[in-house]
């Protein structure tokens, strides 16, 4: 699958699985839930974590994205992502550059970014990111992450850049139909699924709402 073809595949609910958030289920029987329940793109956070134990996991999970015709996008860790030969890694603004991933992934593979300010977004759209993440779009539990302009910033970008856009930070169910019609491609959420106690249900209602809205799901 050429990489234009997986960027064209970013659209609809984005689950991060972040193993340092409180969960009552394990990331691979999460990762299975919101899968059955209609998520198209998967990211394992695990900063801090074991290398070969990420690598183990995230091997796992990109098994069970391809089988699901789901995205598995690695955080941060871009050899992790080359070796497993995922669809792609995220990278945040103080993680490796997107010139030097580039050298490590594959042509095929993706690389996303999180931006916080309309200038971060533009910057990392410039150098060359296959997706562009804002957020946080409202206050959210997950990180420490600024409000600039919420879904207003998410509008103004969207106007200049062409590749996906990622709403992500604090977004409720109530709150898709404002970054759909704001120009997100892919609604990205952390605690509204690692939390639930029915991970499967809460995607499904979250899919149904991008749906509501108008979005591609």
């Amino acid at each position: 699958m050429l990489r234009h073809e997986i960027r064209a595949r970013m659209y609809g609910l984005y689950v991060i699985i972040d193993i340092t958030q409180r969960s009552q289920h394990h990331p691979l029987m999460l990762a299975e839930e919101v899968l059955k329940g209609g998520a198209k793109v998967i990211q394992l956070r695990a900063k801090g974590s074991n290398k070969q134990s990420i690598s183990r996991l995230s091997r796992a999970m990109n098994d069970l994205c391809e089988s699901n015709d789901a995205l598995f996008i690695v955080n941060d860790y871009a050899d992790i992502a080359a070796s497993l030969n995922s669809h792609g890694v995220h990278l945040g603004q103080g993680d490796l550059s997107i010139k030097s991933a580039r050298k490590l992934l594959s042509p095929l593979q993706i690389i996303g970014k999180s931006n916080h300010t309309y200038r971060e977004a533009i910057e990392s759209y410039n150098e060359g990111a296959d997706y562009i993440a804002i957020g946080a779009m409202y206050p959210t539990l997950s990180k420490t992450q600024p409000i600039v302009g919420g879904p207003s910033l998410l509008k103004k970008a969207a106007e200049r850049i062409d590749v996906p856009i990622v709403a992500i930070g604090g977004i409720t169910p109530d709150r898709i139909e404002e970054v759909v019609l704001a120009g997100a491609s892919c609604i990205c959420v952390i605690n509204a699924i690692n939390t639930a106690e029915n991970p499967l249900e809460a995607s499904r209602f979250m899919v149904s709402k991008i749906l509501e809205a108008g979005g591609q799901a």
